[in-house]
């Protein structure tokens, strides 16, 4: 849960703030098993992948138009 939900990237001190942190990655954790359960991903990472692979796409291919017009 730690990895996949970013539990451990928060640099808070407030107590209410840390709570929420803890409760948020929670639901977003119980979200993703859900749905693994459900058959609508197979591993919780692939909801991070297919949301990233666009972005990584489009910013590969931006820095090549770039070079190409130098």
């Amino acid at each position: 849960m730690k990895q996949v939900c970013n539990i451990e990237r928060f640099h808070v001190k407030d107590r209410d703030a840390i709570q929420t942190h803890i409760f948020s990655a929670l639901r977003a954790f119980v979200q993703l098993e859900c749905k693994r359960v459900a058959g609508a991903i197979l591993k919780w990472y692939e909801v991070k992948r297919n949301l990233f692979n666009p972005l990584f796409a489009s910013c590969i291919q931006d820095q090549l138009a770039q070079l190409a017009d130098i």
